[in-house]
C-alpha cells in the first residue's frame, strides 16, 4: 500500500444463515470479515458493505463451509 489509507467493500453472503444441509445433514458455518484496527479496535464487518481502510490493519476472512448431507454419524 502506497498510501495512508484504501477502501474496502465486501459483497459476502451466508453471514447471518448459514449454509443448509441436506437428507438429515447440519448446516454449515457462516461467513465472517473481521476488521482489526492498528489502533487495537475489532470490528465485525457485515456482508455488504463499504469501510476505509488504514496503514496497518489486519482484515480477517473466515469462509463459509458447505452444509453435510446424511445424519452425522458417531
Amino acid at each position: 500500500m502506497n498510501g495512508p489509507e484504501i477502501f474496502m467493500t465486501t459483497m459476502v453472503e451466508r453471514n447471518l444463515i448459514p449454509p443448509y444441509g441436506l437428507q438429515g445433514g447440519e448446516p454449515g458455518k457462516t461467513f465472517n470479515v473481521t476488521l482489526k484496527r492498528v489502533s487495537g479496535e475489532t470490528i465485525n464487518i457485515v456482508g455488504k458493505t463499504h469501510v476505509r481502510l488504514e496503514q496497518g490493519d489486519r482484515i480477517i476472512m473466515k469462509t463459509s463451509g458447505g452444509g453435510g448431507y446424511g445424519a452425522p454419524v458417531n
